[in-house]
């Protein structure tokens, strides 16, 4: 014997409770079952939703967090680079400047 239980309202049926059923009560049954998922279904669609917005909303956050990082960075740079810039600057003078090579010239050069 094949045993079929459903969860109707907390009361369990078995094929057999199934099988003793009128047709009509088989309708209701299907009825409000119907009714029962069409419920539940609108429930889930909300829900994922709310999750889809808590996803959006969870990117953006971590969206904001790397632009953060990453001028925290670029700020930690320019410190160390204005740090090894002061430490290069001679009293008195000024900053040090460092030779610069002679760029060759893009002109063409006439020749007489």
């Amino acid at each position: 014997m094949r045993m079929i239980l459903m969860n109707y309202d907390q009361v369990w049926f078995s094929f057999q409770d199934l099988k003793g059923m009128s047709v009509v009560v088989l309708r209701d049954l299907r009825d409000d079952l119907n009714v029962s998922i069409s419920d539940l279904s609108e429930i889930l669609i909300e829900e994922l939703a709310v999750r889809d917005e808590l996803d959006y909303e969870k990117e953006l956050k971590n969206q904001f967090i790397w632009l953060l990082l990453t001028v925290q960075k670029r700020r930690r740079e320019v410190v160390l680079e204005m740090s090894y810039r002061q430490k290069t600057t001679v009293p008195g003078n000024g900053v040090r400047r460092m030779p610069i090579k002679p760029k060759a010239s893009s002109r063409p050069t006439c020749r007489a």
